[in-house]
C-alpha cells in the first residue's frame, strides 16, 4: 500500500486521485501545477476575478490585447 492507504496501480498516473488547489500568482506556480497535472493530479486554478493570473499580461509578443 502507498502512503495514502491505496494500493499502487501501475495503470493509473502517479498522482491520480489527488486534488491540488493553485493559488499562485506567477509563472513558477503555474508551471509547477502543470507538472502535477501531467502526473495525474486534478488541479483547480484560482485567479483574481476580472484580471486573471499576472502572467496572462506578460509580453511581448501580443496578439490584440492578449499576451502570446
Amino acid at each position: 500500500m502507498g502512503p495514502n492507504g491505496r494500493t499502487a496501480d501501475p495503470k493509473q498516473p502517479m498522482l491520480s486521485g489527488i486534488t491540488v488547489i493553485d493559488l499562485c500568482g506567477g509563472h513558477a506556480g503555474s508551471v509547477t501545477t502543470l507538472l502535477l497535472a501531467e502526473l495525474g493530479a486534478d488541479v483547480i486554478k484560482v485567479e483574481p476575478p476580472g484580471a486573471g493570473d499576472d502572467t496572462r499580461r506578460w509580453g511581448p509578443p501580443f496578439v490584440g490585447e492578449e499576451a502570446a
